[in-house]
């Protein structure tokens, strides 16, 4: 551990000096004269005592001062000594250290058997094995590792998102990317129509202006050039990856100013409409106003001067067995102007429609004929053999039943169509042909024996209906309405189940005002009273 070349020297100096006759670099205490020098001394100073005693003294003058130089010497190479062991010392520390730093990189967990280390300048605990911190050769710059830098990334990642549906919200607008909306889509250059504060009779059902046809071609002649093709066009997508699609229905002209008819759910999700004569003329159409519930839609044309618009007969006033004639545009634009032959086979025909949970959405009052109608004819009339419109095709009904048609009566369409050209919405709470699905907007059970013993109810509680929970949004809440509330009468009609309480909404219509008698049970848990709600029954989603 000493530094072999500073040694070599000392010993150099030490046997200069002992070469000189100075003492040896030997410890003072232990040092004395060599018998040797001491025999020659006595030799030459034979002759006087004296000269002999003298030289004595000289002699241990000199080796005191011997003795002096040795202790020096000996001083020097303590201290030489100590600075070299310190050195050595130091240099182990260093080899322990680094010794200690191997152990520790040898000894650092990895995450994989496979994985071989790369070098590390120092071992950090809180990151893996296999993603510490690097130094980047020739610069001494360190690399943090890849995990600091998620947060960052996530960051980014966020405000690029919001962006991008700014963006497509903006193209969506721009593009017109809308779904049904009245007076807007591609179609938003043409003249807006003006919408008036009260509902105005446009059209209305007449008595017959002519004979029974009794030519069927010459029926079909003069009904078809009222009749035309309804062209729904579609966009959809996001982030700029945008699709078209194109759907077809049947229509009829009502008014010479090119007001027309079709089915609500042609139009639906449309952003713009065209509208075909059996003559091959097409406009671009304008959608006044729909309603899915009635499932009637109101287009409006401009620039056209040779329409020809229907007679609405009265359909409270067809029998079942006499003829029918309906006209469309089934499965093709190819196949415009097909036109089917049959007879009236039912009036006031009951059909519901549910949504996705089983709740009756509407309930609509509809003719029924076998006149065959396919997908397409969908909002094309059905004739008389008068030539007026007695219904309004609807094969999203009819494709539920087989070899069956239905067709929505003339007398109840024309309130919602004149209520569609007034208002662009339908009020058809005085409808005669359609009933939407209604609802109060509670979970309940019976209120019998078994359940007041399970809710703690006193054994003289009412029977009826017991409401569990009650949607804050509803009518019934609004009204007053509370969970625990025993319901005891709907409009005036006794309720001893919910069963009953159900039937009795099933009959009702969404909008209608209801009458409710509810017991409610006091804090105490022992004492109730009667309270009387009236509200309106909200209506049934699709």
């Amino acid at each position: 551990m000493f530094d072999n070349k500073d040694y070599d020297l000392e010993k150099e100096n030490i046997s200069s000096e002992n070469s000189a006759g100075e003492a040896p670099s030997s410890k003072a205490s232990d040092w004395e004269a060599p018998s040797s020098k001491a025999s020659d001394w006595e030799a030459e100073t034979s002759e006087t005592e004296t000269s002999k005693a003298e030289t004595s003294e000289t002699e241990t003058s000199k080796a005191e001062t011997s003795e002096t130089e040795t202790s020096e010497a000996e001083t020097s190479k303590a201290e030489t000594s100590e600075a070299e062991t310190s050195k050595a010392e130091t240099s182990e520390a260093e080899t322990s250290k680094a010794e200690t730093s191997e152990a520790e990189t040898s000894e650092a967990p990895t995450e994989n058997p496979d994985f071989t280390p790369r070098p590390i300048y120092r071992y950090y605990p809180m990151y893996p094995y296999d993603n510490q911190p690097n130094t980047v050769e020739g610069e001494g710059k360190e690399i943090p590792p890849t995990g600091k830098g998620k947060g960052v990334f996530w960051v980014i990642a966020s405000v690029m998102f919001v962006v991008s549906i700014l963006i497509m919200g903006y193209f969506v607008e721009l593009l017109g990317i809308r779904g049904g909306n009245v007076n807007g889509g591609d179609n938003s250059d043409l003249p807006s129509h003006e919408y008036t504060s009260t509902v105005e009779e446009h059209i209305g059902t007449e008595a017959p202006l002519r004979d029974i046809y009794t030519d069927k071609t010459q029926l079909y002649n003069d009904a078809q050039k009222s009749c035309v093709t309804v062209i729904c066009s579609k966009k959809s997508g996001y982030f700029g990856q945008i699709t078209e699609s194109v759907s077809l229905g049947s229509g009829f002209t009502i008014s010479k100013d090119g007001y027309i008819v079709t089915n609500a759910h042609v139009v639906e999700g449309g952003s713009s409409y065209k509208v075909r004569f059996y003559s091959g003329n097409e406009f671009d159409a304008l959608l006044v106003g729909k309603d899915s519930t009635c499932d009637i839609a109101v287009l409006k044309i401009h620039g056209s001067d040779d329409i020809v618009p229907v007679s609405f007969g009265d359909s409270n006033k067809v029998r079942v067995g006499e003829f029918a004639m309906a006209i469309g545009t089934p499965s093709d634009v190819e196949l415009f102007g097909t036109m089917t032959f049959g007879v009236v086979s039912g009036r006031e025909r009951k059909v519901s429609v549910s949504n996705s949970e089983g709740q009756t959405v509407k309930t609509m009052l509809l003719l029924q004929t076998d006149a065959t109608l396919n997908p397409g004819n969908s909002g094309g009339p059905l004739f008389n053999m008068y030539g007026q419109v007695i219904g309004i095709n609807t094969m999203k009904l009819s494709d539920k039943y087989e070899g069956m048609g239905f067709a929505i009566p003339s007398s109840g369409a024309v309130k919602i169509i004149n209520s569609l050209i007034s208002l662009g919405e339908a009020d058809y709470t005085d409808s005669e042909y359609v009933k939407g699905g209604a609802q109060i907007g509670i979970r309940g059970i019976t209120l019998n024996a078994e359940a007041k013993k399970e809710y703690k109810f006193p054994s003289d509680t009412p029977s009826g209906a017991l409401i569990l929970s009650i949607e804050k949004k509803s009518s019934a809440y609004k009204a007053g309405l509370s969970v625990y509330d025993v319901i005891c009468e709907f409009n005036g009609i006794e309720i001893t189940s919910i069963e009953q309480l159900i039937d009795e909404i099933q009959e009702c219509y969404s909008g209608e005002e209801v009458t409710v008698l509810v017991y409610r049970i006091e804090r105490n848990g022992k004492n109730g009273e009667y309270h009387t709600y009236t509200f309106a029954l909200d209506a049934v989603e699709e």
